[in-house]
């Protein structure tokens, strides 16, 4: 799904980032160091290794050892992080977070979660989660507009690469 940037724009930014998770309240969510892989003056794909275990959705978890390619925008509200299994190295799933569009600052992507996620299996699966979540961030109109206009453009990104 990232190949286009793969090898890309190295010189635009640091080998290493790190990834800072914002909640929407501007507390510190999750921060960690990742590789980057891939950048554009918009886009940064970074390379991490996950380190802990935890149930997405039924059968889908994140394991401890999956590698992610983590794709941030800063024209977008969303990100995508597709997760490899190991030893593998098969697509486990992606996972999609709506959210405010990345900043790119220094050695740093940060971002700001607006709760709302899609899981996207291999077998052409999507699941939406945490709709509850979203609810109870009590966004304005216009925020919330922008979140279902945000999963309409990922759902389509998936559909036509998909095809």
């Amino acid at each position: 799904m990232f190949t286009h940037l793969i090898g890309a724009g190295l010189e635009l930014a640091p080998s290493q980032l790190e990834v800072r998770k914002y909640l929407l309240d501007g507390s510190l969510k999750m921060q960690y160091w990742g590789e980057l892989v891939g950048a554009t003056r918009d886009e940064r794909l970074i390379h991490a290794v996950g380190n802990f275990d935890q149930q997405i959705f039924g059968d889908y978890w994140l394991r401890d050892g999956d590698e992610y390619f983590e794709w941030y925008s800063s024209l977008k509200g969303y990100n995508i992080l597709e997760i490899h299994a190991q030893p593998s190295g098969e697509i486990k799933f992606w996972y999609c977070n709506l959210c405010r569009p990345a900043h790119f600052v220094g050695q740093a992507v940060i971002w700001t979660d607006l709760a709302l996620d899609l899981l996207v299996t291999p077998q052409k699966q999507f699941v939406l989660l945490d709709q509850d979540e979203l609810a109870l961030l009590n966004l304005d109109w216009e925020s919330y507009s922008e979140v279902w206009r945000n999963l309409w453009e990922l759902l389509e990104r998936f559909r036509v690469c998909f095809i």
